[in-house]
This record gives structure tokens, sequence and C-alpha cells, in this order.
């Protein structure tokens, strides 16, 4: 889960750079570098949050007693 978090954040500093250079840019070549970013974000944001929700979480819930 840590790799993915790290994984998470590069993209999203690749984003961030990618709008803060926007101007040094051709319109085409934005638009294509930001398909691609957002689209590996998105897909490793909803790949994580999958594996939150249906494996990370239920199994703390099982493991974890109410007093811990």
């Amino acid at each position: 889960m840590w790799t993915e978090h790290n994984q998470i954040r590069e993209k999203k500093k690749e984003l961030h750079n990618l709008t803060k250079n926007l101007n040094t840019l051709k319109f085409q070549d934005f638009k294509e570098q930001l398909r691609e970013i957002a689209g590996a974000l998105s897909n490793f944001l909803s790949s994580h949050f999958f594996k939150e929700n249906n494996i990370l979480f239920p199994t703390a819930l099982q493991v974890i007693t109410d007093n811990e």
C-alpha cells in the first residue's frame, strides 16, 4: 500500500508540474500529457480505494478490538 501512496504522490507532482509549465508547451502536447497523467492517477486512485474499502478496512475491523 505504501508503494501505491508513493505512485499517487508522484503522479500528483507530475500533474502539478504540468500545469505549472503550461505556458511552455504546445496545446496538443499539454493535452496528451494531461490525458496520460490524469488517466494514470485515476486508475491508481480507483484501484487503491477499492483495496482499502474491500480488503484493508474490513480486515482491520476483524483484527482490531473495540478497546484498541
